[in-house]
């Protein structure tokens, strides 16, 4: 069966404490059981995909039978980096310093995403491209097109960003608009030709190219590939990648 398949990854745990890493991928062939297991690799072309902004919020997130704890104060930050990383929260927070960050919400939140998300995803690529063809991309539209309210748990996620494909154009700027638009053609190519390089979108090699290219989603026709190896400097991968057992 062709067509464009959605799949969640793996769980990977961390250490100290767990988390779970998301990263969406869209397959060329929906009959492939997972793209994951290199004792059975698949005949399909991948596009892997993660937001740079994920969530904001502890390791219960996913209990609901306990009170979610945001980190709406520099002392609740400080608890979930605690909570979170254990004897590595010092480290963390030297990584991430309040100071550099508009609230300790934003901060808080790239800690998860750059630690579950973004470098997970980048080893995931290095590993799955050995075995077929990998499209990276990194939503990085800092918008809020759905107008949710990003300082609440559920809306922190900035699903809007990250489902962007969803919804109805019209109720889109012409800057979100461009970027929902590339985001389906890039989809729809895939599973007709079996790359993401539709006409009028920009130019996508595979990751297994030279620098391992990564599409970076942004508004307004401005997104572009980057080698790898900004987007790990940019989210400390070189530290995630060494404390974290993906």
């Amino acid at each position: 069966m062709s067509g464009v398949g959605g799949l969640a990854s793996p769980e990977f745990t961390g250490r100290p404490g767990s988390h779970r890493a998301a990263a969406a991928a869209w397959l060329t062939d929906l009959s492939c059981p997972s793209p994951w297991s290199p004792s059975r690799p698949c005949a399909a072309n991948l596009i892997t995909d993660v937001a740079r902004d994920e969530f904001n919020s502890g390791v219960d997130a996913n209990n609901f039978t306990k009170d979610i704890v945001v980190a709406e104060t520099p002392a609740r930050y400080r608890m979930l980096v605690k909570e979170q990383f254990g004897k590595l929260a010092p480290t963390v927070e030297k990584l991430y310093p309040l100071a550099r960050f508009a609230s300790p919400y934003t901060a808080y939140r790239t800690i998860m995403a750059d630690s579950g998300s973004v470098c997970p995803m980048l080893q995931l690529d290095k590993k799955t491209s050995k075995y077929m063809p990998v499209y990276a991309d990194l939503n990085a539209d800092a918008d809020n097109p759905a107008g949710e309210n990003t300082t609440d748990v559920l809306g922190a996620q900035h699903s809007g960003s990250n489902t962007l494909q969803h919804f109805d154009t019209s109720k889109l700027d012409a800057n979100q608009a461009a970027l929902q638009q590339q985001i389906l053609l890039s989809r729809t190519h895939l599973a007709r030709a079996g790359s993401p390089m539709a006409p009028h979108t920009p130019a996508w090699q595979r990751y297994s190219a030279a620098q391992h290219p990564v599409m970076s989603l942004q508004p307004g026709d401005t997104s572009m590939t980057s080698p790898t190896s900004v987007a790990a400097t940019q989210h400390n991968c070189s530290f995630w990648n060494n404390v974290t057992k993906y």
